[in-house]
């Protein structure tokens, strides 16, 4: 995703800039179910769900966000590795796949991702 943006927005024009930025953040979004279909198929349901793409994209866009500031690859990761820890160990992320090692589908054994994170 980084490798399509400049590590210095002040090179580019702001609407290249934008474009630039709108397709890193679709090829983010897009790695996901790539991934559910390469390495975990029976996530294939979550990770292309629009509820989970739509979390992604915000992700997405803030990792674009603190990239563009920090010009620092290593603060849109730790941004997005702190997102994933968190969603899996607080806010139900690891019951919600769990379900795909039981071959579950995420419809029929839990909530939708948006749902869980509202769970108190």
């Amino acid at each position: 995703m980084f490798l399509l943006l400049p590590r210095d927005a002040t090179r580019v024009t702001k609407p290249r800039l934008a474009l630039i930025s709108t397709m890193s953040l679709f090829a983010f979004v897009a790695a996901h179910p790539l991934s559910a279909w390469l390495f975990r198929r029976a996530a294939w349901g979550l990770f292309t769900s629009p509820e989970f793409l739509v979390i992604a994209a915000f992700l997405g866009a803030a990792s674009t966000a603190v990239y563009l500031i920090s010009k620092s690859l290593w603060t849109p990761v730790l941004l997005h590795w702190t997102a994933v820890l968190i969603w899996i160990t607080l806010l139900g992320g690891q019951a919600l796949l769990a379900g795909f090692h039981h071959g579950q589908p995420w419809h029929q054994s839990h909530q939708a991702p948006t749902l869980t994170v509202l769970k108190p």
